[in-house]
Order: structure tokens, then sequence, then C-alpha cells
């Protein structure tokens, strides 16, 4: 028979209390074994009743009188939560101070506000001597931690107070969350799936031919101005072989500029009358990938749009902005002016019947790509050749009769009937 091993999952400097912690977790169908080390009483529970029985004793448990034990065997607060682990670089500098918030070093004091900023609760750092390390806890059990818990990574791995050499996120037990290699490529599949939809050309790939169409009139608008993204954060909300949501957030800008007559020009021809507009979009947006088999793929993305628009000149009353036009106006077309508004993109990756050729449409656009691949094409484990340029196809006056589009044809007349183009934008989605 195998032997059960059990894990500690709570520990108490009260015995009595202790006690009543045991009977309430056999009345929940636990078995618990209570043991005392160094002035202190630990409860273990069969490794495979771990989380579980954490979660019993943060809901039943007194925060003053009783704590939890993390995956390494780690006292930890009752009402605590791992967000990161972060390895120090210089290891001279670390010291237990740090965990006490009445003599911690300034650039401390300061690197906690910045992460109780993208937390919005409480954050508790505990040092980690032995590793030359820190931990990253939360005290509330927040809905939206794997977005706050890419921020916080994101920030150690890049701030100004503390270098940090090796940044992991965490399990809220603290075990570190370390992908295999292969659940490494499986992600960067799915992420280069991503970076190929409708709503990655309209974020990052602005200046390239897409389903995200330009015309030489948005190449002349690109040249006049400034345009990008900062801010951007992404992360999988949930992955299964035939399901994967990737939620995320960016902002977008455009700043462009105008003489005196409200023409516009390049920066390079700035002078005193010229003036400045700047269009911002902060941009929410959750994208579900649902995979069938390995010829079809349909994206559907929601987002909500927080835009932002000004100029440095004010206009007289009745006036418009002369930036009524936007090199993202295909891909968010909205006016140009402040205010909240909210859209829906559904698009298809189909892989012709003969395996040498994948479609990808939206069906709020005319365009359509076609990219050439390989026979051992599959949709995540080996799809390099998204990261190529298509070719982009109007649907409305391409040749049907081209050779290259034999294998597809079939599959662009039954996109043709998804399509639902509008002669007119509409500004509350697409």
């Amino acid at each position: 028979m195998e032997e059960i091993k059990y894990k500690y999952f709570a520990w108490s400097y009260d015995k009595a209390y202790l006690d009543d912690i045991v009977e309430e977790m056999e009345k929940r169908g636990f078995s618990c074994i209570c043991e005392s080390t160094l002035g202190r009483y630990l409860l273990s529970v069969p490794e495979c009743n771990y989380l579980n029985a954490l979660e019993i004793v943060r809901e039943i448990g007194d925060e003053l009188r009783i704590g939890t034990i993390n995956f390494y065997d780690k006292f930890r607060p009752l009402k605590s939560y791992s967000l990161a682990y972060a390895y120090v670089e210089d290891a001279k500098n670390l010291n237990e101070n740090w965990e006490d918030e009445y003599s911690q070093p300034k650039n401390i004091k300061k690197m906690i506000k910045e992460l109780k900023d993208i937390c919005d609760c409480d954050v508790l750092l505990i040092v980690n001597l032995e590793d030359s390390a820190v931990e990253i806890l939360i005290t509330e059990n927040i809905n939206n931690r794997a977005r706050i818990k890419e921020g916080v990574c994101n920030f150690l791995s890049d701030n100004n107070f503390v270098k940090f050499k090796e940044v992991y996120a965490c399990y809220p037990d603290g075990e570190f969350i370390k992908p295999t290699p292969e659940e490494k490529l499986k992600i960067e599949g799915v992420y280069r799936i991503f970076d190929s939809s409708f709503l990655a050309c309209g974020m990052y790939r602005f200046k390239k031919n897409s389903l995200v169409y330009q015309n030489d009139d948005d190449r002349d608008l690109f040249w006049k101005g400034f345009i990008g993204f900062t801010d951007d954060t992404k992360f999988f909300e949930e992955y299964t072989e035939d399901k994967i949501v990737i939620m995320g957030e960016t902002k977008l800008y455009e700043t462009r500029l105008y003489n005196s007559a409200g023409e516009s020009i390049s920066f390079d021809q700035q002078n005193l009358l010229s003036f400045e507009t700047k269009l911002e979009d902060n941009l929410d947006y959750n994208s579900t990938i649902i995979l069938s088999g390995n010829r079809v793929i349909k994206i559907t993305t929601k987002y909500k749009d927080s835009r932002k628009f000004n100029s440095t000149r004010k206009l007289p009353f009745g006036d418009k902005f002369p930036s009524d036009t936007s090199i993202r106006d295909v891909f968010l077309p909205f006016p140009k002016e402040s205010g909240e508004y909210e859209g829906s993109i559904e698009e298809y990756y189909m892989r012709s019947t003969d395996g040498t050729k994948l479609l990808h449409f939206a069906t709020h656009t005319p365009y359509f790509e076609i990219y050439d691949i390989p026979e051992d094409f599959d949709f995540i484990n080996n799809n390099d050749v998204l990261k190529k340029s298509p070719s982009v196809y109007d649907i409305r006056d391409y040749n049907p009769e081209e050779p290259k589009l034999a294998s597809v044809k079939d599959l662009i007349n039954n996109a043709i009937k998804k399509l639902e183009l509008k002669t007119t934008n509409d500004n509350n989605n697409h």
C-alpha cells in the first residue's frame, strides 16, 4: 500500500486553538495531524488536500491566532497570497529591515508604494536571505490576480529602485510558475496567432498591409505623425486544448501636427503658428480563441476603448478639430472625440483541404489574407509562418481564377457569406 505524504499548511502558538481548527477540518472531511516544533504547532494534511486546506483555514481562521505555511514550508500570515519571487542582483544590499515599514530604506518604501498602486491593495515584502531574494504578497484574494501578477512581474523586472536578476510569478501558495520547455513553446505558438490577428495588427502593425488595410493616403498620415503604443500587458485567463482566452490592456497614441490653416504637416515643418493634436486610446480587450482540430480557428474579441482627444490650440466655437482622420480608423472607427466606446471583432483562420494555404479573414472587413504553409503546419506547435507577411486581397475585386487561390476558392466563397460589411461606419462598434 502506497504511503500517504502529508504537507504542512498552517501554524500557531496556541495549541487549544489549533485543536478547534482540527475539529472543524474533520467535520469538512479533512484529516489533520498536529505536531510541535520550536514552540510552534503545525498542522498537516495529505498532500493532495493541501490547497483545499489552505482555502478552508483562510476562511475560518483568526489571523491574529493562526498563519499559513506556503508551498516551500515557509511561515506566512493567514491573509497573504503570493504574487512574485525575485532574486536580488546585488545580494550585499539585501537586509531583513526591508520587511519593516518603519526601518525600510527609502528606495524600498518607494518600490512598495508603486507595487501597492499596481495591486490596489496592501502589499507585503518578505526577505529570504538564504536565496538573496524577496517574495511579494498581497493581503486580499483578488479576482483579477492574473493581470496584477503580470504587472508586478513586469515592474520588478524593470524598476528604478532595486535590480533583480530573476523574477518568477507565483501561485497564491508561493509555488513558482515555471513552464516546461514544451509549455513555453505552446505559449509562444498561441502568441504568434494573437500577433497576426486583426486586433494585434491594429495595435502593433499599423505600417504593414494586413486585414487592417492602409491605402496610400493612410501611409501619408503615418509619415506626418507619431504613432505607437505603451503600457502594453496581456495574459492567459484560460487555456485548454480547444479554448484559449487572452485578456489585456494597452495605451495607443497618435500625435499630428498642423499649420495655421489647419493643414496636416510633417514635424520638420513645425513653426510658431503650427499646433498639435493628440489622440489617446486606452484599450481593454478579451480575445477568445476556439480551435476546431487543426483545420479552423475562430477568434472573438470584445474590447472597450476610453478615448481622449485634445489640441494645443483652442478652436473657435463650432469649428471641428482638423484631424478628422486617423491611421487607426479601420481598427477603431470612432469619432475623434473624448468618450467611451466599445466594439467586437470576429475572425477566422481556415486551412485549405490540400494543406498548402491558410485563409485569414474578419467578418467586418472586405480584406483577406493568404499564408503559404508547410505540410506539417500546426496552429499551436508549428506556426512560424504566421510571423511572415501574407498576401492581402480585397474580396470585392480579387481575381478568383488566380492560380495561387485555387485551393482556397471554396473557403473564400464561404467567407463571403459570413461577412457583415456595412456601407457606412458604425460609430458604436465594428
